[in-house]
């Protein structure tokens, strides 16, 4: 199994549910979305994930920056995986800026929003991008028609949460019960994307905060695993079940790159 890997300054922060949470009441399976919304896109899915401005504390000012990735970036300034960072920029008020990452001239990661120089740089070939992600200037070799940032769509409630919208992220998880010679376990079967990192998280009810729990790569195995690193394949992960009814989540660990 690959490992991430991850410079000192690049820290797992915060944890996201993406995906089908599973419960069993008198026998009976109970299936809801949590945290997220899965909806058809094309080729792929879009995934939603809500992010609290609390918890970032650039974003609660005009002209705060972030960076959020599920999968790490190399020292060449390239994701290690499919998905590149998103920016999120604070405008004027309650207007947000969510941006893809990739540059547009030759797809280096660009860096968060600068206030004190009112831009965005590509560290390969010196393009610079404005707040809104719109070319400044585009950068050695780069052509005077350059594209901006793609955007990605985003809800704000005007409050402390900020949704967005990732195409490509949206997943789901079957879950079912399996008999073992130690007890019950329920078994969580979902698709994984490279070097992305994943969680189990459980709740007793729909009043009880979400936690992480241990979970074991096989059937009979010891559920004495926290984090399985993605592989681009379905995987299965298996958690004891210490109880007659429960919910259980399959979370994405979200990499504050900023």
């Amino acid at each position: 199994m690959s490992q991430v890997v991850s410079p000192s300054r690049r820290q797992f922060i915060k944890t996201f549910a993406l995906g089908t949470a599973f419960s069993r009441l008198l026998g009976k399976p109970w299936v809801a979305s949590v945290l997220a919304d899965i909806q058809p896109a094309g080729a792929g899915n879009i995934g939603k994930f809500s992010i609290r401005l609390s918890d970032f504390p650039a974003l609660l000012e005009e002209g705060g920056s972030v960076r959020l990735s599920v999968n790490p970036i190399g020292f060449d300034e390239f994701p290690i995986g499919n998905f590149w960072p998103i920016i999120i920029n604070r405008g004027v008020g309650d207007q947000f800026f969510v941006l893809d990452s990739e540059g547009t001239h030759a797809s280096c990661i660009v860096a968060a929003y600068d206030r004190f120089f009112n831009l965005m740089g590509c560290p390969c070939h010196g393009s610079l991008y404005d707040i809104d992600g719109t070319v400044i200037s585009p950068g050695e070799g780069g052509s005077p028609d350059q594209a901006p940032l793609r955007r990605f769509n985003y809800s704000f409630d005007g409050v402390e949460t900020l949704t967005i919208e990732v195409p490509g992220l949206g997943y789901t998880v079957r879950g079912t019960t399996v008999e073992t010679g130690t007890g019950p376990r329920f078994r969580l079967i979902f698709p994984t994307f490279p070097e992305v990192a994943y969680e189990v998280h459980s709740r007793s009810s729909v009043n009880v905060a979400w936690t992480p729990i241990n979970f074991a790569f096989t059937a009979t195995g010891p559920a004495n695993q926290t984090v399985l690193i993605g592989t681009d394949q379905t995987r299965s992960v298996y958690v004891p079940r210490t109880a007659q009814t429960g919910f259980y989540a399959v979370a994405i660990r979200l990499l504050d790159l900023t």
